[in-house]
């Protein structure tokens, strides 16, 4: 793959009849956590000002750099009054500003106000980004397994689950002299494989960097995604730990939303026992809902 490194997502196919589907749909749980210590935009009226589409045009065209009005007006073929317009709104909203660096009698600039346009852009995406939950321990302590249990624990309690792996070499997932592998190499940006049971995407990437929009991209429709590994992100984590593996702990307590463990620790976080996956599914289902601290 010559420098890049591939995301897989792998899908069971739903190829049941529809009248011998059990799952209904209904609206995703939103972890309350996540509201509260949101970025929100300088300005929550950004919004309305937003609802024309001339505006992401120009928001779009100043990406680019600095414009003034008859740049902008020639770039999208739009009278100069109404790219005055559409720019007067876009500053209400603090989304657009002058440029400070033109004085007359050069034609005024105008640049987008980028912490703005990122904070709103931060909003959503921290809106439309599934309640996350990182499953870490030491190489050898029995992480995956955990996982094994956890997963049909949480699916009977109703929820979706996705499941992020952890790959930490710069290697692909896929298999060398496969036809995915040897189609992606010929320069595919997306190879799926679709069977009657599973569905496969590989999909080039330039170093996954930004996990926030994997997971949005990848796992918006499920209730909880959690990630095996990742000890060093910035999601909440669950801990394994087993005594014989090691006497000291990965996270800082601030770090744990709870502890799965063969040995007591003296620590302000929920103690479980490693076969105790259904008591862990019941406390995470209580903390999606807002009732665990």
């Amino acid at each position: 793959m010559s420098g890049m490194i591939g995301v897989m997502i792998v899908q069971k196919a739903k190829n049941l009849p529809e009248d011998k589907q059990t799952h209904t749909p209904r609206k995703r749980i939103l972890n309350m956590d996540q509201v509260h210590n949101m970025p929100l935009p300088p300005s929550l009226d950004a919004l309305k000002f937003l609802s024309h589409p001339t505006r992401w045009q120009l928001i779009q065209a100043l990406a680019h750099g600095p414009a003034n009005v008859r740049h902008l007006s020639d770039t999208l073929s739009l009278s100069p009054a109404k790219i005055r317009h559409h720019l007067h709104q876009l500053q209400l909203a603090d989304l657009v500003r002058k440029d400070a660096s033109v004085t007359p009698p050069a034609p005024v600039r105008f640049c987008l106000n980028r912490e703005a346009v990122l904070a709103l852009s931060n909003a959503f995406r921290i809106l439309l980004l599934p309640p996350v939950v990182s499953v870490v321990a030491k190489s050898g302590t029995g992480k995956t397994t955990f996982i094994e249990k956890l997963i049909p624990a949480l699916k009977a309690r109703g929820l979706r689950v996705g499941v992020l792996k952890h790959h930490g070499h710069p290697t692909p997932f896929d298999v060398p002299g496969k036809d995915t592998y040897r189609l992606s190499e010929a320069g595919a940006d997306i190879v799926v494989g679709a069977s009657a049971v599973q569905v496969a995407e590989f999909s080039r990437e330039d170093g996954v960097a930004d996990m926030d929009a994997v997971i949005v991209r990848h796992f918006s429709g499920v209730d909880m995604v959690l990630t095996e590994g990742y000890k060093c992100g910035p999601y909440p984590k669950i801990e394994v730990h087993r005594a014989a593996r090691s006497d000291e702990l990965l996270c800082e307590a601030d770090e744990l939303l709870l502890l799965v463990t063969d040995e007591k620790w003296p620590l302000p976080r929920p103690q479980f026992g490693l076969d105790e996956a259904d008591a862990v599914a019941d406390w995470l289902v209580g903390w999606l809902h807002g009732k665990r601290p």
